[in-house]
């Protein structure tokens, strides 16, 4: 980078000291003006090829890091996932001990109040269970989704995911 910023210096040097030339300097030292000005041609093209390949080195090094943010982001992805998977395995199988005793409760309850909960209970029990698959689901989803990221390195698809 250094060296393009002195390029850019002499170059801009360069053209200063040509464009102040006057017409009677200008006849008189036409063959060296010339000779000077494909030199000075030569190196403009030299600095921009040069100025291209760095511009590709600045875009591989930014696309490797782009991909390496992507592999942080699928572990901290991955890890939420399965922690989320875990946390509903956890909380349906509480769920279906509760629903076990409610239907051990169906009809031995003492008061009108019990037997209110236990009906509820039964009512909202099977919608309760269709979020939780609904969930699960979900969790595949996100899991199928890590997977053709790893598989595709598809930076669209990680913003779906996220």
């Amino acid at each position: 980078m250094k060296a393009h910023e002195q390029d850019r210096r002499d170059f801009t040097k360069q053209a200063g000291r040509l464009e102040g030339l006057r017409e009677k300097e200008i006849m008189a030292n036409t063959s060296d003006l010339i000779a000077e000005i494909r030199d000075f041609k030569e190196r403009i093209k030299a600095a921009m090829l040069d100025l291209d390949d760095t511009k590709q080195k600045v875009k591989d090094l930014n696309n490797e890091l782009i991909m390496q943010d992507m592999g942080n982001a699928i572990k901290v992805l991955e890890r939420k996932a399965g922690t989320l998977r875990e946390r509903l395995v956890t909380a349906e199988s509480e769920l279906k001990k509760i629903d076990t005793v409610s239907e051990d409760m169906d009809g031995n309850c003492s008061n009108n109040e019990e037997e209110e909960f236990i009906d509820a209970l039964k009512d909202e029990m099977p919608e309760v269970f269709s979020k939780i698959k609904g969930n699960f689901d979900q969790l595949d989803t996100i899991d199928d989704l890590i997977e053709e990221i790893k598989r595709t390195k598809s930076i669209d698809t990680l913003h779906d995911l996220k």
